[in-house]
Order: structure tokens, then sequence, then C-alpha cells
């Protein structure tokens, strides 16, 4: 569902419902404990505390128990307007909402101290169950009685800084989350378990694809690992770079390759006349779309950024054009697409480009982008056929985002287990005994000539430890030798899956494994 419909759903209510009495729960362990702010988020819910000692996974689990047997009570939910003087002798032990208050007294801020909209005008407001009250302008369930106890559950506890300023005071974030049954519960669970598995930090680490030496090098700084222009006289132009960025993101939401201090962009930048355009835009999204699908990603879901309703860059006319050949093009490639009006930047308007993930999670990765300002920046221009001097329409292009996030996306979307032509080592030769190294030097050599990425186990451990160890490893292909595979010019196949294909000729094996490459399929 949309954020919209989201912000208006029952589940959005239960979650805010849940996070006021999260926050009950917790002053009650810690009643001079100082509350922040406990908003609802996509899939739960958190909130911020000021509390005299650290939180320990025990403390959730008295934290849960308490949340339940306080939802039991069945209190009802009471709102209430009311000015800031009332709002301040209210919280007058509470700091935090002290400020909060300010903030709404002055204006332009709402009760989480978030910029309101243009033109809104802020209301205090509370609500009350029991005996907590929070500053809040809702929505919440009407009793405590439509939170179902068993389908809340607290996830964790992270660090996280008042209003997002590191200078300011460092609080407690308690996570959690809660949906309308038991078993929707269960099925968010399960998928959060799967995500682990998937982490794309984990994954790359046991595979020797990367490395992140925070100590010796610096958070946000990748280590990769070994594993792992034509210029023409005439319209279109069509520049391509891949360039390293650096920014400072703060530690506490750097995350692996999906947020880094340092990553590499696959930048391009398109220069063409309008008339061109149609064909230009076409020409990108199918490039998007060809590499996307190259790596295993189907489903696709586009969002069409507009001009912004006040500052922006760019005649009309312009805007209109740029729209209308993006919007087209999406309608030709059959891409599903919602247009976000007046999201686009001040400069001009875009595709974002999202992918769902083998366990459903959208990742927005390739972005197609209209630039309106650069060119008139830099007094770009070109002789049209009337022989006057004209702007050309440039499109930024990025196909992957980051080679880093895409990367880390890749991993946790194939769980490690990359399709056969993505694999650094698409196959293990496992000899049975020392006298079968000779027989796997032989294959070996002979798969290398083919085309296959091939090494050799010819370690002293056991067999049973290789082939464990390969399929750790995630290779596709474990081809175990002994005296019969040598004599008959054969390989035992194993998969990383586990199945046993048995004994194969040494050709047809290679075919095989040249098939998978070439339709880019897993094994």
């Amino acid at each position: 569902m949309s954020k919209k419909e989201y912000e208006q759903s029952h589940l959005y209510k239960i979650r805010h419902s849940a996070a006021h009495v999260m926050a009950q729960a917790v002053l009650e362990m810690f009643p001079k404990g100082k509350v922040a702010i406990g908003p609802p988020i996509e899939d739960g819910f958190y909130y911020d505390f000021d509390l005299p000692r650290a939180l320990t996974t025990d403390d959730l689990k008295a934290i849960e128990k308490r949340m339940r047997n306080i939802i039991k009570k069945r209190h009802t939910f009471a709102r209430r307007e009311l000015s800031a003087e009332e709002a301040k002798e209210i919280f007058a032990d509470q700091p935090y909402k002290i400020e909060l208050i300010e903030g709404l007294e002055t204006g332009g801020v709402d009760e989480y101290g978030e910029a309101l909209p243009a033109g809104e005008t802020p209301v205090i407001s509370i609500y009350k169950h029991d005996t907590f009250v929070d500053l809040c302008k809702g929505p919440h369930v009407e009793n405590l009685g439509k939170i179902n106890p068993k389908a809340i559950k607290l996830l964790n506890v992270a660090g996280a800084y008042w209003r997002g300023d590191e200078n300011r005071q460092q609080l407690q974030r308690i996570y959690g989350t809660a949906w309308e049954k038991p078993q929707e519960l269960k099925d968010y669970l399960a998928r959060l378990e799967e995500a682990k598995k998937r982490d794309h930090r984990k994954l790359g680490k046991e595979l020797g694809l990367f490395s992140i030496d925070a100590e010796n090098l610096g958070g946000g700084l990748v280590l990769w690992q070994p594993k792992g222009g034509l210029i023409r006289r005439d319209f279109p132009l069509r520049y391509a770079e891949w360039g390293t960025v650096y920014r400072y993101e703060r530690s506490g939401v750097l995350h692996g390759l999906l947020r880094v201090r340092g990553f590499t962009q696959d930048d391009a930048h398109h220069f063409c006349r309008e008339d061109q355009m149609p064909e230009e835009i076409d020409f990108v999204l199918k490039f998007c779309l060809h590499i996307l699908r190259s790596f295993g990603f189907e489903n696709f879901h586009a969002y069409l950024s507009t001009q912004p309703p006040e500052k922006s860059v760019g005649e009309a006319a312009q805007w209109r054009a740029a729209e209308k050949a993006l919007e087209e093009a999406l309608q030709r490639a059959n891409i599903p697409y919602d247009v976000d009006e007046g999201g686009g930047a001040f400069y001009g308007p875009k595709i974002d480009l999202k992918i769902s993930d083998a366990i459903g999670r959208e990742w927005q990765l390739s972005t197609i982008q209209f630039d309106f300002n650069l060119p008139e920046r830099f007094d770009m221009s070109y002789i049209g056929s009337d022989g006057k001097e004209h702007r050309p329409y440039m499109i930024h292009r990025a196909l992957m985002g980051s080679m880093e996030r895409f990367f880390g996306v890749l991993i946790e979307h194939f769980a490690g287990a990359f399709p056969v032509w993505l694999m650094p080592t698409q196959a293990m030769l496992i000899p049975i005994a020392d006298r079968h190294v000779k027989y796997a030097e032989k294959v070996a050599a002979q798969l290398k000539t083919a085309g296959l990425r091939v090494e050799i186990d010819d370690s002293n451990d056991r067999m049973g430890n290789k082939i464990r160890k390969a399929q750790k490893q995630k290779i596709p292909y474990m081809l175990v030798v002994g005296d019969k595979e040598a004599e008959e010019n054969t390989v035992a196949i194993r998969l990383r899956s586990g199945e046993n294909l048995g004994p194969k000729p040494l050709d047809e094996f290679a075919a095989m494994a040249l098939e998978a490459v070439e339709e880019k399929r897993s094994v």
C-alpha cells in the first residue's frame, strides 16, 4: 500500500497505539526516565528514551510482558486539544516534550519536531490511556482491546541522537512491531530471519567477496577481494564513467554495502535534441532493464517524479515534453508505474526504477533523470538545422545506482548462491585421494579451456568435509573424482543444493555447465 493508504489504515493505528503502550511500560520500569518521540514506521514502531542505564535483552522481555498486561486492561484512548501553557504543565518533568511544545507554539513543526507542509497550522493535542499521556495528534485505536497482545514483539534497541543531531543527547531507541493477527507477526519474524540469512555483510565475509575494516581504514570504506567512448559529431552524444564518490555518513547509519562512505557510480550523461527524446529515453530504459534482467531481476516498478509546484528551473514546455517522454517510454516498455506529482528535483523530472527481490523487498536501483540546470549553467548549445543555437536536452542515468549497493542487493537477493555465470568459482574438483590429484588437474585444465572457472581442493581434509566446505562457499558444482572416474574419463557431480547427479562424461558436464552460464541461471 502507499504511504498515504498506510497512514489511514487500522494497522497504522495499532502500531501508533502500541508505541504509547511501550512508553507506558518503560516509564513503569524507569519512573525517572524521559520520553522523546515514538511514531509508527513502515513495519512497526519505535520510541526514543533517555534512561538511567543501558537496556538489555532481559529488559525488552520485561517491557513486552508489561505491555501485554497493560493491553489486557482495555483502556480507552482519549484525545484533547489544549494550550501550550497547559501542555507545559502536564509535561513539566519531560524536557524533550517541552522542546517539542515550544516548537509547536512557535509554529512550522509538528509534534515530532518535523517541518509542517506549507500553510498548515500546528495544533497541540494529547492522547491519554490509563495513566499515560503523550503529546500526539493521533490517530489511535478506540481502546487497547483493539491490539492483539499476541501480535506484538519488541525487536531491538539502538542508539539515536535527539532530533538526529549528533551534537545533542544520545537516546535509546526501542524498535517493535505489531500486527492485527499473531500469524502475521509470525510471518514477519520469519521474513526477518530469512533476511538475516541473506545479509550481504555476513555472506560477503563468508564468501571472501569484500570486507570493511572500520578499525584500520575507517567505517564505510570497502575492500574488494579477488573473488569477487565513442564520440559522434551528431546527436545524441553519450558520455559514461565509473566515478568514485565520497560522502561522510554518520557511523550509526552505515550498513555494509547498502550505506557506505566511499562508493562507485556508473554515471552517464546523454545529450540530444527534443525530437530525439522519445528514442533516447527508450534506449536508456531498455539498457537499464537489460542490465537488471541479466542479473536475474524480473519484478519492476517505476516511479515518475514530475515538476515541483514551487521552485524549479527550465521552461514549463521543457518539463511537459520531458515528463511525456518518460511516461510514454514506461508505457511502451510495459512497466507498471506510479506518478509522484511534484516529486521531481528542481532541475528536472525523473524515473526511479525499483526491483523486488527474492523475498519481496523493494530496492531502488536505476535512475533516469533530466537536468535542465547544467546545460544552462555551462552554456551548452548546438547549431540546429535552422542555423541557430539551441539548448540540448541532458539526460543523466545510473544503471545500478552504485556498485556497492547493487552488489549488496545482489548478494541478499540470491542469498549468496549466485547464478553459475556470476560465481567466482563455478566448479570445485574434489579428488578422493592423493593419487587422484593428477586426474583432477587434467580435468581442471580441460574445463578452463572450455571457459569455466575451476579450482581443485587437494587438501588432506576428508572428502565429506571438502564437499561441505564447497557447499558453504555456494559453489554450483562439486566434481568428485576417484579411480572409477579417472578410468572412465568422467566426474561425479554434486550440486550445491546437495543433489547428487552421479557420474557424467566430462564433455557432457562441460556442456551442461556452459548452458547454465549461457542462460544465466542457477543450479
